[in-house]
């Protein structure tokens, strides 16, 4: 079955899509991306399994000032991310611009406590989907 099909008959069984592609000005060829990958790099692969309990205390002031960027609107996603060679952090961020993220990140407490350091790269969306409910 086609993919127009498929879509049509999923919604006229009353079931939303659940992809979703985004083309909106910002994220098309020429125009500046409004939205930034975000990669937060702690000081050692194991940091997750043996922090110190002063590297706890950042890390917890740090999670605190992240839902406070998402319920403002500026992260869209983000948590840990357990990779074979070490943990890190990523989040989705959608601001003004490359500065306006950079300040967010410089005033990050495991950033400004001299702890984790950051890369963060403009990126479009090709798609999109809500979490599927379980």
């Amino acid at each position: 079955m086609a993919r127009a099909q498929c879509r049509k008959a999923s919604i006229a069984a009353g079931r939303r899509p659940r992809a979703v592609s985004i083309y909106n000005r910002d994220s098309m060829p020429g125009t500046m991306s409004k939205l930034h990958f975000f990669l937060l790099i702690p000081p050692r692969p194991t940091f997750p399994m043996d922090m110190t309990d002063q590297e706890r205390a950042l890390m917890l002031a740090h999670v605190k000032y992240t839902h406070e960027q998402f319920a403002a609107g500026k992260v869209l996603i983000f948590g840990p991310v357990m990779a074979p060679t070490g943990a890190f952090g990523m989040a989705v961020f959608e601001v003004a611009d490359e500065a306006e993220l950079r300040a967010i990140m410089e005033n990050d407490p495991t950033v400004k406590g001299g702890l984790n350091t950051f890369e963060m790269f403009p990126m479009r969306i090709g798609a999109s989907q809500a979490p599927r409910s379980e």
